[in-house]
């Protein structure tokens, strides 16, 4: 546990006189906090969250030890926007930075002005780390600020640094600072299991068949399968649809292999008494439930679910159902830290949070198509397009799922209440354009994003 000074006034008991070297005031302590976010992956492919398949066993085992939330968000589709949101506990239309029809060819970019996790966590003593690989995050979008250091590496569909080797990395820089009293912040974003999926030798064959299905020429670069996925809007033949969805389940369990190491490691230095760990998505992935694959193409809850397991220092065990954000991690992170809330942010602590409430999450930002935002609560998905003013809604299934339309005599209702909140939360269905901007084809290449 690491101990900072408390700076404060001693108070003196009326029976002591005064002394010239009066006491120590007692410890301020804060724990060690490792933020993981996990490219891509949809809540539903937990086991915990009632995978058919074991694919995620070392996540499960740390959602038993705290608390997992089964009803989590991200406040977008894709990578920037929803980073972004996490980092700064703003909303997209707040911090303004993803992609708007307003600036075409560009992205939004992070003003200096806004106050970052790591920046918040600097004024309780914290000293703050990056390791990270989406080319979405790089310096250019200006995500970095308040990390020292941040550690991009260079990323593509074909290439990217292994799960296993960005925990090897962010470890080691949190083992170096032997003379370093400091309370740290670790950040890891973990590329699998974005596309293309490519499960390394340790995971892959595991459920996916060795050759590709009958259906697709042997001679075409699978990039190029995956690209003509993404611009079909229909489901493939079946068996190459589960060949899909093998490779990303295997790629799933690459990714839990790493988060077993990681989670060892911190085990074996203080059995996480003083560490607080969160591991989450910045996004799902689509298979083909609403006739889109991939993600950036719409706000429903395959590409927004995502999930959240918070253990560690002071946390409490269980499940809970109660929808929230990535704001409210944001929330829980500064808390947790013992930073002051930072003014004008949304979200609230999870570590305080009433699992009764009725809560609504927004996400909005589209990568694809037409502007649109959306909110969700525990029945109900409302989606708006922000050209035309039209709204859809979608039942929210006990399951978390989002396939059916709403009905009943209470369906309308629910649909007035979230599109209610939606307003109220956003101030207005009106688009906007970044505050700062940074050109994109590069990220949008090296990732494979078609129209």
């Amino acid at each position: 546990m690491h101990v900072l000074p408390l700076l404060m006034v001693a108070s003196l008991a009326c029976s002591e006189p005064p002394s010239d070297n009066p006491p120590a005031p007692p410890p301020l302590t804060r724990p060690d906090i490792v933020l993981v976010v996990v490219d891509t992956m949809r809540a539903d492919r937990l086991s915990a969250e009632g995978h058919h398949r074991p694919t995620t066993p070392h996540l499960d085992a740390l959602a038993a030890r705290g608390m997992r939330y089964a009803r989590a968000y991200a406040h977008s589709s894709w990578t920037l926007p929803s980073m972004v949101s996490l980092l700064t506990g703003l909303l997209p239309h707040e911090h303004r930075v993803g992609s708007s029809r307003l600036a075409p060819g560009h992205m939004g970019a992070l003003p200096e002005r806004r106050h970052t996790l790591p920046e918040v966590l600097a004024g309780s003593g914290y000293r703050s780390a990056a390791f990270v690989n989406n080319p979405f995050l790089s310096e250019r979008y200006k995500v970095h600020q308040g990390f020292d250091p941040y550690d991009h590496a260079t990323a593509s569909n074909q290439y990217h640094r292994t799960a296993q080797v960005t925990v090897d990395t962010g470890l080691a820089w949190l083992g170096s600072a032997t003379d370093d009293d400091r309370p740290a912040l670790l950040m890891l974003h973990i590329m699998e299991p974005h596309l293309d999926y490519a499960p390394p030798d340790s995971t892959k064959g595991t459920w996916s068949a060795a050759a590709w299905p009958a259906s697709v020429n042997p001679e075409t670069p699978h990039e190029h399968v995956y690209i003509e996925l993404q611009q079909k809007k229909r489901k493939p033949d079946p068996d190459l649809a589960r060949h899909v969805v093998d490779l990303y389940d295997e790629e799933v369990l690459a990714t839990d292999l790493a988060l077993g190491s990681l989670v060892s490691a911190l085990d074996a230095r203080d059995g996480l008494a003083d560490t607080v760990i969160a591991v989450t998505a910045d996004h799902g992935e689509e298979f083909w439930e609403h006739d889109s694959f991939e993600h950036g193409h719409s706000l429903l809850g395959e590409v927004t679910r995502v999930p959240l397991v918070v253990a560690g220092a002071d946390v409490s065990q269980g499940v809970s159902h109660t929808p929230v954000g990535h704001v409210d991690l944001f929330q829980t992170l500064v808390a947790a830290g013992g930073a002051r809330p930072v003014n004008g942010t949304q979200g609230e602590s999870l570590l305080s949070l009433d699992h009764h409430a009725d809560r609504t999450v927004l996400s909005e930002n589209l990568l694809y198509g037409p502007p649109a935002v959306s909110a969700v609560d525990r029945h109900t998905r409302v989606v708006v397009d922000l050209q035309n003013k039209q709204r859809s809604a979608w039942a929210v299934a006990d399951d978390g799922s989002e396939l059916e339309e709403p009905s009943g005599l209470r369906a309308q209702g629910r649909i007035d209440t979230v599109y209610t909140a939606l307003i109220e939360a956003r101030g207005g269905l009106d688009d906007w354009a970044p505050e700062e901007t940074a050109p994109s084809e590069a990220e949008l290449e090296a990732l494979g994003y078609v129209e």
